[in-house]
């Protein structure tokens, strides 16, 4: 497996809670706009890089059968104070 050696021995799955952003592009009341909240989002995801302000996961990798190049999905960065 090339994974290890890509991103080093620091390289785990990690379930992660984190605040996703909301927003409404039509006309609220008052009433709507004081029920809306961040939405709690959960990823479970390898770790790809984690800063002091942000951390990049991804869900899935796989190795191109063309030029032999890793390619990765569901790749997410989240800022740390989301977390």
């Amino acid at each position: 497996e090339i994974m290890p050696s890509l991103v080093g021995s620091e390289m785990c799955i990690r379930d992660s809670t984190w605040y996703d952003a909301q927003s409404e592009t039509g006309w609220l009341s008052l009433e709507d706009i004081e029920k809306l909240k961040p939405a709690i989002s959960k990823t479970k995801g390898w770790i790809y890089k984690e800063t002091d302000e942000y951390i990049i996961t991804f869900g899935t990798y796989s190795t191109d059968a063309n030029d032999n190049i890793i390619e990765f999905g569901e790749v997410l960065c989240v800022p740390k104070n989301w977390i």
